[in-house]
């Protein structure tokens, strides 16, 4: 019988400016359109000049509290314009920016600054009262509200001249993983893998004439997308994205062309009865899809409800950015099984499937997924054994001259890599549950039951919805002393 061969696939090698970063890219952008919309959010659009000016101006304010390079800065708002410049400010002062979700709890909040202790924090006012006090001073707060442009001098932007440029190697970024088991991580993100992801997706799923992209899941890393393209981003406000009416009426308002879901909320989109709904999305060309697996089922509604837009499966890691991408075609669908393909790996970019002593399964096999390449992070937030455990030494890679020893990242994604050489993700392994774009460990989810004094045992486990095949809810089987 002839042996298979090993799930080993690497992207190809093609050239992407490695050590250029994103706001030098807005900023070649800005220049050649500056008068073009650039972004909007509610009543307020700024053209690339005057955004490109007002995070001058914020930028020249980072510098002076400390910025430079592979330093943060902390982002306490919703997605929103203001959040935006700040993103680019922090940028433009060589820092990485490190966005803390506002639906975090207070405490949550002040653990992170204080574990990574930002050189500034940038908020709302509606936002800053939630900062613990010694947060909230003026040399380490900036409270973004109406009119703040106006209190910052342009007389300090001589400053940004003196400002340090970052490499592809620098830290542009750090997200924070899902706060699901209490431990949220801090990924520490770099401008190559970044740049690498966007040119690849520039290139493959070019943006057409006239297209308005729309933003919020994934707010962090999305909405620059289409203006380093000289596109504009639609900012999907957060009490708007997961009220499908709402989100609708706003997708046709702007006349939406580009927006990206998790698959879960997807499927509530879908849901919408209304005999018009096709109409009502006419000018929709591609809804991306990523943060959880595709199910055939999903991708079946969604051709019959929105048969001229092309649905797009994205497998994006926030430890390695976009990992591999393809349009499903109908045709596709025929011969998929429960789960649809991601594709293959995109440029520069490696995919192992490993077994459980990390050697290559055979092509077919299900194991689990590891990344390489030159999308993966630096590694997580002030936690080297962490980092130690999922950046691991990857045997597997080509030889690549100026960039040290290889790595791979361990995902806890399970899948295989099909004969056609397409990858198919399936879940994730024991440890982790994927349950509408958040990671979740049920090992931690066990163990804060069980710190109740009157349970004994615990067991979570993911419940799938009948229709669409993705998990829906958790559930927790508890045994008990007796006495509660």
């Amino acid at each position: 019988m002839r042996q298979q061969p090993p799930s080993i696939a690497f992207g190809p090698r093609e050239d992407f400016p490695q050590e250029t970063c994103l706001h030098e890219h807005f900023r070649r952008q800005a220049a050649l359109t500056p008068h073009h919309t650039a972004l909007v959010d509610g009543s307020v659009s700024l053209t690339f000049a005057e955004l490109d000016h007002q995070s001058d101006r914020l930028a020249a304010r980072f510098l002076a509290q400390g910025c430079g390079l592979d330093r943060l800065v902390a982002i306490v708002m919703e997605p929103s314009a203001d959040f935006v410049v700040a993103l680019l400010a922090t940028l433009k002062a060589g820092g990485g920016y490190l966005p803390i979700p506002i639906g975090m709890p207070d405490a949550a909040i002040a653990d992170i600054l204080s574990v990574s202790n930002p050189v500034a924090v940038a908020t709302t006012a509606s936002q800053a009262g939630r900062l613990p006090e010694a947060w909230r001073t003026l040399d380490r707060c900036t409270i973004l509200e109406r009119g703040w442009q106006d209190r910052l001098s342009d007389a300090d932007l001589k400053a940004l001249s003196l400002a340090p440029r970052p490499g592809g190697g620098n830290l542009a970024f750090c997200v924070m993983s899902s706060g699901t088991t209490g431990q949220p991580k801090g990924i520490l993100c770099r401008h190559r893998g970044a740049v690498n992801s966007y040119w690849w997706r520039y290139h493959h799923l070019a943006y057409g004439d006239d297209e308005r992209e729309a933003c919020n899941v994934f707010f962090v890393w999305e909405v620059l997308r289409p203006m380093l393209q000289g596109r504009p981003a639609y900012v999907i406000a957060d009490d708007i994205i997961f009220d499908p009416p709402r989100l609708i009426e706003f997708l046709e308002r702007h006349r939406i062309t580009r927006v990206l879901f998790t698959p879960s909320l997807l499927d509530q989109v879908l849901k919408d009865s209304r005999q018009d709904f096709a109409e009502r999305l006419a000018n929709l060309r591609v809804v991306i899809c990523n943060g959880e697996v595709v199910t055939t089922a999903l991708a079946e509604r969604f051709n019959k409800r929105l048969p001229h837009v092309s649905l797009v499966n994205d497998y994006s890691i926030s430890e390695c950015h976009d990992v591999a991408t393809v349009e499903l075609r109908s045709s596709s669908l025929q011969s998929a099984s429960r789960y649809l393909p991601v594709g293959r790996p995109m440029s520069n970019v490696n995919v192992y499937i490993l077994d459980n002593e990390q050697k290559p399964v055979a092509v077919g096999t299900p194991g689990e997924v590891y990344v390489g390449g030159d999308g993966l992070a630096l590694g997580y937030l002030n936690n080297t054994s962490e980092t130690a455990l999922r950046f691991l030494d990857d045997p597997f890679a080509r030889p690549c001259s100026g960039r040290g020893p290889a790595r791979m990242f361990r995902t806890g994604d399970t899948g295989r890599l099909l004969p056609g050489g397409e990858i198919e993700i399936t879940g994730r392994s024991d440890f982790l549950i994927k349950l509408r774009g958040y990671s979740i460990v049920p090992a931690a989810v066990e163990a804060e039951i069980r710190s109740f004094d009157a349970i004994t045992a615990a067991v979570v486990m993911a419940i799938d919805d009948e229709v669409t095949g993705q998990p829906d809810y958790l559930a927790a089987f508890v045994a008990g002393d007796g006495e509660a």
